[in-house]
């Protein structure tokens, strides 16, 4: 990922999300999946916050759609390995913006002076 513009770098990004959420759900569309890793990786601290969000649901789109593959027997993950380390790959990329929001929500909370309120109600977050 050579482009220093985070918005063009994430329009490349969501126009090959939009391609391949088109295709059908075989093991071909998953392994171009598996680039979503690289991207987090390399691309994500430096995306705006709204397209951080918009990576973060592109992820969860395609999780969901592996697990619809194996539920409809388009793909049988203990056949198919690459496919699964992909789906593990978007699980760990998931749970790892959430934790970072997270940590993110708590420091708001300590600057603003409110941390035991906030955390203990999320309505003081809104």
């Amino acid at each position: 990922m050579k482009e220093n513009e985070p918005h063009k770098i994430f329009e490349g990004f969501s126009k090959a999300h939009a391609l391949l959420d088109r295709l059908d759900n075989d093991i071909y569309k998953y392994r171009q999946v598996d680039i979503y890793n690289d991207f987090y990786s390399s691309c994500y601290e430096k995306l705006s916050k709204g397209n951080q969000v918009a990576f973060q649901r592109a992820c969860q789109k395609m999780e969901k759609s592996i697990e619809a593959a194996v539920s409809n027997g388009e793909v049988d993950l203990s056949q198919q390995l690459p496919i699964k380390k992909t789906k593990e790959k978007l699980a760990h990329i998931l749970s790892s913006i959430k934790e970072q929001r997270d940590i993110t929500n708590k420091d708001m909370c300590r600057e603003a002076d409110t941390y035991p309120k906030c955390w203990t109600s999320p309505s003081h977050l809104i």
